[in-house]
């Protein structure tokens, strides 16, 4: 494991632009201080691919024979984890 081990802390907060009311998520963890840190670059990664990580866990939960096929549904899996990890995808 690269990135930087859990618990990690999500606040909510309003912040006031150009007169609109606008939610700020704040995640807070312990980290390497370095910004360009592996360890923060690793997490750096990990936060990006939430959004792939979700949708591929949600389409193998969903996967039956009437659905996309193994193949596809794998295919997303492969490559939510290679932008998880910085890595190319098999």
């Amino acid at each position: 494991m690269s990135h930087t081990p859990g618990p990690w802390n999500v606040g909510v907060s309003l912040d006031y632009t150009y007169g609109r009311s606008w939610p700020v998520f704040r995640l807070e963890f312990h980290a390497d201080p370095n910004p360009g840190g592996q360890e923060v670059q690793a997490t750096r990664r990990l936060m990006e691919a939430a959004p792939e990580l979700l949708e591929a866990l949600q389409a193998v939960r969903a996967f039956d024979n009437n659905g996309p096929s193994w193949h596809q549904t794998m295919r997303k899996v492969d490559l939510a984890i290679a932008k998880a990890t910085g890595k190319e995808a098999p």
